[in-house]
């Protein structure tokens, strides 16, 4: 069966899609209905005065679900979409950093955080709330009690308190995959005369640790970055990164490397790690542009690194290395770079996403 039109909708928006004036009106003419993954609002839910609860009510129950989109200023009675309403008449300035701090009191909880957009209809201001399944459960608070929500079918409902006993003595118990050891190390210069370019290969080992006493069946690892050569890493599967993974990434475009190709590619390959604490050393190659005739670039290479088990949830790193007129020493003196350094490092990421780009520097 083929996924319905809402969870197509999610994935792209999770992936940064913004979504069009044109495919909001689409969401009208073929009557996409609310289901498990998408909330119609009337723009008049903003002169209510409990607009910031309904934030924190809808978010935290698509993000303890399976995801979904939250949008206000569509009436859709009887759960289909009818019109466009607009946000008007309310009060709370520019509506995504609104909707934002309404999660302030929560934010912590989610895993990544929300998306949320703007958009300017011609019958008013749009809000449009994209949350993907968060990696732990997002509480809230009512009555000065906490309460977790969930989505069920096309319904927004609070779980009672004999479920949550059930689900937080056993549910999203996961492996947990630390980094004991992390380095750069192996850098080549590669030489392309016909365009007078210079390039650096280089390679990153680690050392992966479950730290967990739950089994990681099935793990998994990969790699999301920017990259010139596009061949296999070491025997790793590559290819272009699909739109569940996309959701969790900032993906920069930038293209400043001149004349240079470059691809967005997805490495990947088993973690050979099961059993809680189990250890397993990793190694995958790049190339990253180093100039081009006389022009030398300097720029921070950012890539993202995850491990995944069955049925677990991503947990994400952020790599980043520093590019410059001095990294050739690195190729004369076939030093190591061990993390964390002055110019490479990794870093576990919690609620922030993960950054896959070539950042260029300003200075």
């Amino acid at each position: 069966m083929s996924s319905p039109r809402s969870l197509q909708l999610l994935e792209l928006l999770l992936s940064g899609h913004q979504l069009s004036v044109a495919e909001l009106d689409d969401l009208i003419i073929h009557q996409v209905e609310e289901d498990l993954y998408v909330e119609y609002k009337h723009g008049n839910e903003l002169q209510n005065s409990e607009a910031n609860d309904t934030i924190r009510k809808y978010l935290s129950a698509f993000a303890n679900s399976a995801g979904g989109i939250l949008i206000i200023g569509v009436n859709a009675p009887q759960r289909i979409p009818i019109e466009i309403t607009g946000c008007n008449g309310h009060s709370k300035g520019k509506l995504d950093d609104w909707a934002a701090r309404c999660l302030t009191p929560i934010a912590s909880h989610f895993a990544p955080l929300p998306r949320f957009q703007v958009i300017s209809h011609s019958k008013g201001e749009i809000l449009v709330c994209v949350v993907q399944r968060s990696l732990g459960l997002v509480p809230i608070t009512e009555s000065g009690g906490i309460v977790y929500y969930f989505r069920l079918h096309d319904q927004t409902l609070k779980a009672p308190d004999y479920f949550m006993a059930d689900v937080l003595l056993g549910r999203r118990q996961q492996p947990i995959f630390e980094i004991e050891e992390f380095k750069a190390l192996n850098f080549h210069r590669i030489l392309d005369n016909d365009i007078g370019s210079m390039d650096l290969s280089f390679e990153i080992r680690f050392r992966v640790e479950n730290a967990s006493v739950v089994w990681a069946d099935d793990s998994k690892w990969g790699v999301i970055c920017w990259t010139q050569n596009t061949d296999k890493s070491f025997g790793l599967e590559s290819g272009r990164p699909g739109q569940h993974l996309l959701s969790y990434l900032e993906v920069k475009d930038e293209s400043f490397v001149h004349p240079k190709p470059r691809w967005l590619v997805h490495y990947r390959g088993p973690a050979p790690i099961s059993k809680p604490f189990d250890v397993g050393n990793q190694l995958v190659s790049f190339v990253v542009p180093l100039r081009v005739q006389n022009n030398w670039f300097s720029y921070t290479w950012k890539a993202a690194l995850y491990f995944i088990a069955r049925n677990s949830l991503p947990i994400w790193y952020q790599i980043e290395f520093a590019i410059g007129t001095n990294t050739v020493q690195l190729v004369d003196e076939q030093k190591q770079l061990i993390s964390p350094h002055d110019t490479f490092c990794i870093r576990r990421i919690t609620m922030e996403r993960p950054v896959v780009a070539w950042e260029e520097n300003k200075t």
